[in-house]
C-alpha cells in the first residue's frame, strides 16, 4: 500500500496511469502544456532504484501503448514516448520493464505502418 501512496502522489500523470485507462492518461496530459508534460513524465521515477517509479514508467509505457494501438492521437502519443523514453531510458532498458518495451514498440510498429499506409 505505501508504493502505490508514494507512486500516486508524485504527479497527476502518476495518479491517472495507476487506474490503467489510458484515455484518462491522455486527457490529462492533453489538458497541461508542454513544460508539465516533460515534467510530470520526469517525475514518474526517480532512477533504477524506484521501486514505485519503475511501476509508474511500465504503467505509462504499456498504456501509451495500448492509445497507439486504438488510434488515439498519433503525433501527441508519439511525443509522450519520446519524453518518456527520453526522461526513462535507464529503466526501461531494465529486465523489469521488457514486456512493455516489446509491446510499445510492436505497437509503435503498427501505428507507423497504418501512418505510412495514409500517406
Amino acid at each position: 500500500a505505501d508504493l502505490e501512496e508514494d507512486a500516486r502522489s508524485r504527479c497527476g500523470l502518476a495518479a491517472a496511469s495507476l487506474n490503467g485507462d489510458a484515455g484518462a492518461v491522455l486527457a490529462h496530459l492533453a489538458d497541461l502544456g508542454a513544460a508539465n508534460v516533460d515534467a510530470e513524465i520526469a517525475l514518474l521515477c526517480r532512477g533504477p532504484h524506484d521501486a514505485a517509479g519503475i511501476k509508474l514508467v511500465r504503467s505509462v509505457a504499456a498504456l501509451l501503448a495500448d492509445a497507439l494501438r486504438g488510434r488515439d492521437d498519433f503525433d501527441a502519443v508519439q511525443a509522450y514516448v519520446f519524453r518518456l523514453v527520453q526522461h526513462h531510458s535507464a529503466v526501461l532498458g531494465m529486465k523489469a520493464c521488457s514486456g512493455e518495451m516489446a509491446a510499445l514498440a510492436s505497437a509503435q510498429r503498427d501505428a507507423a505502418a497504418r501512418f505510412r499506409d495514409l500517406v
